[in-house]
């Protein structure tokens, strides 16, 4: 217990007399942790949107209005025509829909339904419209996204409908824009590691060099490698220690700011709870930055302490 203390005891001493390059590790290392904090918060927020995207993911099927120019092209040119074939159309996408399992919920809406939901939309705009210019359709959700595909391949060639559409377009490009983003946080956090590896080894570099002289005493009474290498490993820990503590009270502060300013949904986007960065982000960080400091100090003592 005694040569622990004594190893923090010098740690603190060395990390006191190289003041300057202290200050500098443990800022850089609070930087490249707050980057990595920043990413890993993000990719909850995408994982979390991603699922709830997928979740409110649906299937619309429009059917042909039937006194229209296009549906007397698709199906025929007598109104009365198109009308029985569109019923006769519904009944065999029910059946489609009833009999697969792939399909979790449906909804039949009317054209009367379709105008009232459009006039919450854009309200006195839409008075003195009829119905009948809306199509009706069918709102389909899905226990899995890829049951989309199956689906559509079912209702192709049913004459009554119009278009298919669903929204797995708008996920493709949320997925690609967000990948994008973790690239470009992940390339950044690379660099700023290695920048926090570099000032820590240098630091202790500087610690191995002012104390040279008692290092060769230490060896020449006995001093075993690791009794000697301890001091500057413990040095390295606690830059990585505050380094990452700074970093997580920064970036709790800057998120809970944000949050209690928008609240949980920003333009559509979920948020995470500020308490997700306390536990359990704050406690893995700690130790990723203890490891890095360790790393650092080990780069250093291979490359210039021959113990």
């Amino acid at each position: 217990m005694n040569s622990v203390g004594m190893f923090f005891e010098d740690a603190f001493k060395s990390l006191k007399r190289n003041r300057t390059l202290t200050i500098a590790s443990v800022l850089t290392v609070a930087l490249t942790m707050f980057v990595l904090g920043v990413f890993l918060l993000t990719t909850l927020i995408i994982n979390k949107n991603v699922n709830s995207l997928q979740d409110r993911l649906e299937l619309k099927v429009f059917l042909y209005v039937p006194d229209t120019t296009e549906a007397k092209e698709a199906i025929s040119e007598n109104v009365d025509e198109i009308k029985a074939q569109i019923e006769n159309d519904k009944k065999e996408i029910e059946t489609i829909l009833g009999k697969s399992k792939n399909v979790k919920k449906y909804t039949f809406v009317s054209s009367e339904e379709a105008l009232e939901s459009t006039k919450e939309i854009y309200g006195e705009m839409l008075d003195g419209f009829e119905a009948d210019f809306l199509p009706e359709s069918y709102s389909i959700k899905f226990s899995n996204v890829e049951d989309i595909e199956k689906i559509k391949k079912q209702l192709n060639g049913i004459k009554s409908i119009e278009s298919i559409k669903d929204g797995k377009d708008t996920a493709e490009k949320f997925k690609s824009m967000t990948n994008t983003i973790k690239v470009i946080a992940a390339g950044l956090f690379v660099v700023l590691f290695a920048v926090s590896l570099f000032l820590i080894s240098n630091t202790i570099r500087l610690t191995v060099y002012s104390r040279r002289k008692e290092i060769g005493i230490m060896k020449n009474i006995g001093a075993t490698d690791w009794f000697i290498r301890w001091p500057f490993v413990i040095e390295g820990m606690i830059l990585g220690f505050f380094g990452t503590l700074i970093s997580m009270v920064s970036l709790y502060g800057a998120y809970y700011m944000i949050y209690t300013n928008i609240g949980n949904n920003f333009a559509g986007i979920l948020l995470e709870k500020p308490n997700i960065i306390i536990s359990p982000m704050s406690p893995i960080f700690i130790i990723g930055g203890i490891i890095l400091g360790f790393m650092g100090s080990m780069i250093s003592i291979r490359r210039f302490l021959s113990v």
